[in-house]
């Protein structure tokens, strides 16, 4: 699940610059659960047509939650509950995402499909990176009323 903010500068131009922030939210049944917030900067490319492409590159902060009990081996070679409960860890994203604009509406309506893909730094110790995806559908509602003058 995922609350994303996007700001578009010369909206009207064919390439824009665009800033994307997001705060999500994914759940693994057996290695997490995880909060992410993430800033990035990428273009829109919109013809007149209403279709528009977006990709992005950014920077993020993620925290995951252990949904099971943890155990290590202690130096007695005995197993004992890890104290360990969250993790944080860097994120760097990079989204590509295509879709449809309404905008002759009051408050501009789109729809689009999203593929998300970062890396997560650091993950635990034996392995230091782990790389996500994730491909998303959503609709997205534009909050200000675009003039012709944007």
């Amino acid at each position: 699940m995922e609350i994303n903010l996007e700001m578009i500068r010369n909206r009207n131009r064919t390439v824009s610059l665009l800033y994307n922030s997001s705060l999500s939210w994914y759940y693994h049944e057996e290695f997490a659960n995880a909060f992410l917030f993430d800033f990035a900067i990428g273009c829109n490319i919109k013809p007149k047509s209403g279709l528009f492409f977006n990709a992005d590159i950014g920077l993020g902060y993620q925290l995951s939650l252990t949904p099971v009990y943890m155990y290590e081996l202690n130096d007695y070679g005995e197993y004992v509950r890890d104290k360990f409960v969250s993790r944080s860890s860097i994120v760097i994203p990079v989204s590509a995402k295509l879709g449809y604009s309404f905008q002759k509406m009051k408050h501009p309506v789109s729809i689009f499909v999203k593929y998300k893909w970062f890396v997560q730094a650091p993950y635990i110790d034996d392995v230091p990176i782990v790389p996500h995806g994730a491909l998303h559908f959503g609709l997205g509602i534009g909050l200000k009323r675009i003039s012709k003058n944007n």
